[in-house]
């Protein structure tokens, strides 16, 4: 439900409220491969590159050393 909403606002051209709502669902599930990814693109759209890439491999469970 609100990775559907993180969706939305990122739709609206919003991607401060989609990050937000992101983080609130990664809280309630870590597990959230969904949120993770999708919170890891907006890193990478924003230019934070660093941050998006471990959020790529936490979602993806990758233990890989950059």
């Amino acid at each position: 439900m609100v990775v559907g909403l993180a969706r939305a606002e990122l739709e609206r051209g919003r991607p401060v409220e989609a990050a937000a709502a992101l983080d609130r669902a990664i809280r309630q599930d870590p597990r959230s491969s969904e949120a993770s990814l999708l919170r890891a693109y907006i890193d990478y759209q924003s230019g934070d590159y660093h941050a998006a890439l471990t959020r790529f491999r936490r979602s993806l469970g990758s233990d890989l050393k950059e």
